[in-house]
């Protein structure tokens, strides 16, 4: 729980805000079970108030017990039932709280390719770590032929090259990743 609610503020980054929108349903979703489950888990409680009450209008013992239905045994499916429900309406939330997905923008990922990774990366070369270039047949030997793989590599960093992270927007990052991927599938241009 103390890990849910280390929340930072967000650096106007869409990664970080949707982390945040994402603790904020683990932690709506932990809170909304526990108060459900905890109404569930008090029926003493709850049938020592109807018993005061009824005392309290003048009924006696034999009264009382024609009036209150028999919980024995009820109160632990009533508590399974509200942990359910609780965890059913948290679930909801969390689902309601995802950002739509958003399809990447070639022609940022152009630009961002041009402006900060052609530099190494030309034509899809790489002039640092020659054999490692961004070309099909490399990606798939070293076993990075796939976005995800290339995100993160842009965005951590790996051998040679610096993360790009801290400079980069998550929208950016994710453009220039499938910018990469698809110009890798259906060939890199020659230099100019």
């Amino acid at each position: 729980l103390k890990a849910l609610l280390d929340l930072k503020p967000p650096a106007a980054k869409p990664c970080v805000i949707q982390a945040m929108a994402t603790r904020l349903t683990a932690l709506s979703l932990v809170l909304s079970s526990l108060c459900f489950s905890a109404v569930a888990f008090a029926p003493p409680a709850r049938v020592e108030a109807v018993r005061a009450a009824a005392v309290s209008r003048g009924l006696s013992s034999a009264e009382f017990s024609t009036e209150m239905p028999q919980e024995q045994g009820q109160g632990e499916a009533s508590a399974w039932r509200s942990l359910a429900l609780g965890m059913a309406l948290g679930l909801v939330a969390a689902v309601g709280i995802q950002a739509p997905a958003r399809a990447a923008d070639l022609k940022n990922g152009a630009a961002v390719f041009n402006n900060i990774c052609a530099a190494c990366h030309l034509a899809g070369n790489n002039l640092v770590v020659p054999e490692k270039t961004l070309k099909k047949e490399a990606l798939t030997q070293f076993g990075v032929y796939d976005v995800t793989k290339i995100k993160a590599i842009v965005s951590g960093g790996q051998n040679a090259m610096p993360a790009f992270g801290q400079l980069l927007e998550a929208a950016d990052i994710d453009d220039v990743a499938n910018y990469v991927i698809g110009q890798a599938g259906k060939g890199w241009p020659e230099e100019k």
